[in-house]
């Protein structure tokens, strides 16, 4: 699961729309109140509660297991997103010594 989505569907599940200030990131959430049922961070409530305005019970434990889990998920994407950078950097470093090499190759 990835955890922020998870997180921002919490936030457009349970809060006024007009407290929610929308970005195109919104259009990539994959998950919506069903699954924050499945994952136990808010109780079922039925169709008919919900009508009425009621919703289920916060898990603030499972709400603290998700911000823990986005957060690591932040910092592993992170941390791979630097790898990769130094990776493509040592690249392109070879090759410009390498192109280096044949003009000097060229020039001689």
């Amino acid at each position: 699961m990835a955890d922020a989505e998870l997180c921002r569907a919490f936030d457009l599940t349970l809060a006024p729309a007009k407290d929610i200030i929308n970005t195109k990131w919104d259009e990539y959430v994959r998950y919506q109140k069903d699954d924050l049922v499945d994952a136990g961070i808010i109780g079922y409530c039925s169709p008919e509660d919900t009508a009425k305005g009621y919703r289920g019970m916060v898990s603030i434990r499972g709400l603290q297991r998700l911000h823990n889990g986005a957060i690591w998920q932040t910092h592993t994407e992170i941390q791979q997103m630097k790898e990769d950078f130094v990776e493509a950097l040592d690249q392109r470093d070879t090759k410009i010594a390498l192109l280096e090499q044949r003009l000097n190759r060229l020039e001689n």
